[in-house]
């Protein structure tokens, strides 16, 4: 559970290679067959993620997420983020052109 503090700490510095090896290892995690791995990646790192970064990150963060990630997780983001944040994840994917789920 401390990838998604390292993460938001690499924001604030600006450490692209340490951004880098977070999202790789998390989109790693959710890639595998063991549930243990793949969700506790979803419920402790990708759930968090948009709010966690915050605004002046979403844009980059969600560039970093494939669209079939950003479908998964979906569900999750609309049962725990405040309105206002999902409102900024499907403007920004907007922005992005890319999917936003229904």
């Amino acid at each position: 559970t401390r990838v998604l503090p390292m993460t938001r700490d690499a924001y604030e510095r600006g450490d692209e290679p340490a951004l880098g090896r977070t999202y790789a290892f998390a989109l790693w995690c959710f890639d595998q067959r063991s549930k243990e791995l793949w969700n506790s990646v979803a419920v402790a790192f990708f759930e968090h993620l948009p709010d966690t970064v915050g605004q002046n990150h979403l844009d980059d963060a969600l560039a970093r997420l494939p669209d079939r990630v950003v479908r998964d997780i979906w569900p999750l983001w609309e049962r725990m983020l405040p309105t206002s944040v999902l409102a900024r994840v499907r403007a920004e994917l907007k922005t992005q052109r890319r999917p936003a789920p229904a």
